[in-house]
């Protein structure tokens, strides 16, 4: 597998500040996974949370794939369940092979607006997924860039700014 800088190898003192136009922080995969954790559910269109050992089957065969986008929601909801699983397995897989440089998007939410999001991760849970994939394989717990929104009071509190 390839490394990217999201080695365990770096700390965040030798990382980017700044990646594609995101002012981002470093945070470790086992961090942001106690809040939200793609392997426990969070794609909607499946019945049952993927599991790692989905995308390591993936992996072992050599069938990642980074599709494009999928399609809009009313087309993934009537998708087979078959079909849609294999497709997010491929793209985890794709992305913990070959590593990834774009930011995870989170929201932290804004507490004194009552605002608490149910789950974090807006842009990147494959990429979430992978490193934890990663984590499974290698041992590893690599640095995830992450581009905050919403309180950094509560960035700070959760770990994660």
């Amino acid at each position: 597998m390839r490394k990217t800088f999201t080695s365990r190898d770096l700390s965040p003192a030798h990382l980017p500040r700044e990646v594609d136009g995101y002012d981002i922080s470093w945070v470790r995969t086992s961090v942001l996974a106690q809040y939200c954790n793609p392997f426990e559910g969070c794609w909607i269109e499946l019945d049952q949370p993927l599991r790692v050992d989905e995308v390591v089957a993936v992996i072992e065969a050599g069938h990642e794939d980074l599709q494009q986008p999928f399609a809009v929601w009313t087309q993934r909801r009537n998708m087979a369940q078959q079909t849609a699983r294999q497709q997010h397995a491929r793209k985890v897989a794709w992305f913990a092979r070959n590593g990834f440089q774009k930011p995870i998007q989170v929201d932290v939410g804004v507490p004194s607006l009552g605002c608490y999001p149910r789950w974090l991760v807006e842009d990147g849970n494959h990429r979430l997924a992978a490193a934890l994939v990663r984590t499974h394989l290698l041992g590893e717990d690599p640095w995830l860039p992450l581009a905050v929104s919403g309180s950094v009071a509560r960035a700070k509190e959760l770990g994660l700014g």
